[in-house]
């Protein structure tokens, strides 16, 4: 029987694997998130690798075959030079990321060997991975619109967001991509890659049982739409033109669309929209940019966006871009919002064939309303009562300008004596009213903005500070008939240095230059006086109504209020605020008081026996007030109060300040190292001694009267071991 005849180039395989063996080794790695092989991606074990000897892209039996180790890496060892093809059987539910532009590696194998063969694989997230899919449509006109399918929703220069929620018990984060490309055949084809383009792209890893919003905009031309889960955007076709992994799982993949043709070489326009706060027609740092603001080109020139115009929307920074355009010279308009002045923007454009041009911004502000009315007030009390009608042909200017001063604007009430200037800038502004012959302006400002008058004798307002987008009704004026001054009054009258019994004496003095302000009942301050040498205060010229005095005295605390009659006795609080006090036209109330205590303080020094020397100790100080109650010094962190307080004598010096009258011991912590010594009590205000040692580190029954300076508190210690005289 004839021998079979072997392969002569098997044969010479065997023998130079034999006599020059070579390998090819790699590594498969688990893609975290679907972009590729990079640095965040992990080894995985357990995957085949063969050599594809017949190139039929199925693992058959015979070919060459490793398994991955724990690291991912595996190897070919005993290769003979030559012409391999390395491919992967892909797991299940996983799809390959690397290499991107081939299923394989065709290795030229020589003596060297071949390394770097590496795969990467990305595991799909199981179906209804992404939950509560919803989605909204912004459009250039302003228009919004929410559906929960794409498909024949949306159109050329769309913004579009998508909203969805991650499956809460997925137990791991899931990596999906929003993304609009152009697509210029009339369906999608994955086989023309090299014209689909991806235009926005939006794409994450996004955690479970969280919410997200992604938003893409919409190209000028044919495009598609595709939400899907998977991160990485392929690398196959020529530069700038992307499509993505075919496997991945799309959940949505919108028909292709748009009336425009994506041309070829095209130009593009984009800029942005911000808020011009400062209305200087720049664009300054502060300034954010607007979203769901439609830009077009007017290509009629009506001032109007018409169906087929060329247009997109802001997204949330401002920016806009429109694309597909030909070389040509454009009308740029925004679509306007109310209440919305554009302060840059509009124009043409010009641009040649392939170009980008950038910075075509748009600038706007909000305006802003100043009005109320004008009206009898026939009861002459300057606010707007029930009954009292408006005032008709009153003619009102509306004042501006950087001081404010400059006629902006003229207008005349209507017959309910209503009156509005609109469209306004951010700004100070002024309002002058013209009064009717036989009137005048009633008294200003004495109640609440809403319903009093704010035009002063002149009938000119206060400023008037508007930010964007207010209205501003408050601003109103009375009228009165011609007539004699209507009556006022006044409130004073003494602020004086009280001895703590909450009556003024005959030997206690008024205090000089002690402020007194005075409110309206709902806090609106009307003036400021301080006392004069005498401590006497008096606020003339009031319009009949009520008021309210406080008194602001630092380093005093306010007397007993109201103990006595009106004449003698202090009638403010413990804030220095009186109760509201009525002023009578043609009236003077010279009773509105108020007494004053100040603080006491007691001072000494620690020194050795015998001589002035300073010892550094702690002193305590506690007390009963004039009703032989505990005096109180704040309460701790745990709401207890604090009935004694310490201080420190660095060098000897001692000093308790702030204290209100009553009875006080002050004791001494006996230093270290030495023997106790006498201890002698110090004077009030220059007087006899104040206070009895009780011979162990105490000085008892100091008597402290509102305002006493006590000094010269002395405790001595002797040396330990040292001089006892």
């Amino acid at each position: 029987m004839p021998r079979k005849r072997r392969s002569l180039r098997l044969d010479l395989q065997q023998l130079e694997a034999r006599d020059n063996p070579s390998s090819i080794a790699g590594n498969v790695f688990r893609d975290a998130s679907g972009n590729g092989l990079t640095t965040d991606d992990t080894a995985h074990s357990g995957v085949v690798v063969y050599l594809d000897t017949n190139n039929n892209k199925v693992r058959d039996t015979g070919e060459q075959s490793k398994t991955t180790a724990a690291d991912g890496s595996y190897q070919f060892t005993g290769l003979a030079a030559g012409t391999y093809r390395v491919r992967e059987v892909v797991p299940s539910n996983f799809v390959r990321t690397n290499p991107t532009l081939a299923d394989n590696y065709t290795v030229n194998l020589t003596a060297t060997g071949s390394t770097g063969n590496h795969f990467a694989n990305y595991e799909k997230p199981p179906s209804g991975a992404l939950q509560n899919i919803r989605y909204t449509i912004v459009r250039a006109n302003g228009t919004t619109t929410q559906v929960t399918n794409l498909r024949g929703n949306t159109k050329e220069g769309d913004l579009v967001t998508v909203n969805f929620t991650v499956k809460p018990t997925l137990g791991k984060n899931v990596v999906a991509s929003f993304m609009t490309y152009t697509a210029p055949e009339s369906y999608f084809n994955a086989n023309t890659a090299s014209q689909q383009k991806v235009y926005d792209l939006v794409t994450g890893s996004y955690a479970p049982g969280v919410t997200y919003n992604l938003t893409v905009r919409v190209p000028n031309c044919n495009y598609q739409i595709d939400l899907v889960t998977g991160l990485a955007i392929d690398k196959l076709g020529p530069a700038n033109s992307n499509i993505f992994y075919s496997p991945q799982s799309r959940l949505l993949s919108a028909d292709n669309q748009g009336s425009n043709v994506c041309i070829a070489n095209p130009s593009t326009i984009s800029g942005y929209k911000f808020n011009d706060l400062n209305v200087n027609g720049e664009w300054d740092a502060d300034e954010k940019g607007l979203a769901n603001w439609g830009i077009y080109i007017d290509t009629n020139g009506n001032g109007a966006l018409d169906s087929g115009e060329r247009s997109a929307v802001t997204d949330a920074s401002g920016f806009y871009k429109i694309n597909n355009l030909p070389g040509g010279t454009y009308k740029m308009r925004e679509v306007m919002k109310t209440s919305w002045v554009q302060s840059l923007g509009g124009g043409d454009v010009s641009i040649s064939s392939g170009a980008t041009i950038t910075g075509v911004n748009f600038g706007n502000y909000q305006t802003s309303v100043i009005g109320n009315r004008v009206w009898f007030d026939t009861d002459r009390n300057g606010v707007q009562d029930v009954g009292e009608s408006g005032a008709a042909g009153v003619t009102v200017k509306l004042l501006g300008g950087s001081t404010s001063e400059t006629v902006l604007a003229t207008t005349t009430t209507n017959a309910q004596g209503i009156y509005a200037c609109t469209g306004l800038a951010k700004g100070t502004y002024k309002v002058q009213f013209t009064a009717l012959d036989g009137y005048n302006f009633t008294t200003a400002n004495v109640g609440n903005d809403n319903s009093d008058s704010d035009a002063d004798a002149t009938g000119l307002t206060g400023p008037i500070v508007l930010a964007d987008n207010v209205t501003d009704l408050s601003n109103d004026a009375g009228l009165v008939l011609n007539a004699a001054p209507p009556l006022t009054g006044s409130i004073g009258n003494f602020v004086w240095l009280d001895d703590g019994d909450g009556i003024q004496e005959s030997d206690e003095s008024g205090l000089a230059d002690i402020r007194v302000d005075l409110y309206l009942p709902d806090g609106t301050y009307v003036t400021s006086q301080t006392t004069d040498a005498d401590g006497h205060y008096s606020f003339d010229g009031l319009a009949p109504g009520q008021y309210q005095i406080q008194v602001f005295a630092s380093g005093y605390l306010f007397t007993k209020s109201n103990i006595g009659e009106d004449t003698n006795d202090s009638d403010v609080d413990s804030d220095g605020l009186t109760e509201l006090v009525t002023v009578v036209g043609g009236q003077a109330n010279n009773d509105v008081d108020a007494g004053l205590l100040r603080l006491a303080s007691l001072s000494g020094r620690v020194v050795i026996n015998g001589s002035d020397t300073g010892i550094a100790t702690t002193l305590y100080l506690s007390g009963v007030d004039q009703d032989g109650n505990a005096i109180s010094f704040g309460v701790d962190e745990g709401g207890n109060t604090i009935t004694e307080i310490a201080v420190t004598s660095e060098n000897g010096d001692f000093t308790f300040g702030n204290l209100v009258a009553g009875t006080y011991s002050i004791r001494e912590d006996q230093p270290a190292n030495f023997i106790d010594g006498d201890d002698f009590a110090g004077t009030t205000n220059g007087l006899s001694p104040n206070g009895v040692s009780d011979g162990f580190d105490a000085i008892n029954g100091i008597v402290v009267a509102w305002g006493d300076i006590g000094v010269d508190y002395r405790f001595t210690e002797t040396q330990d071991g040292g001089p006892t005289t």
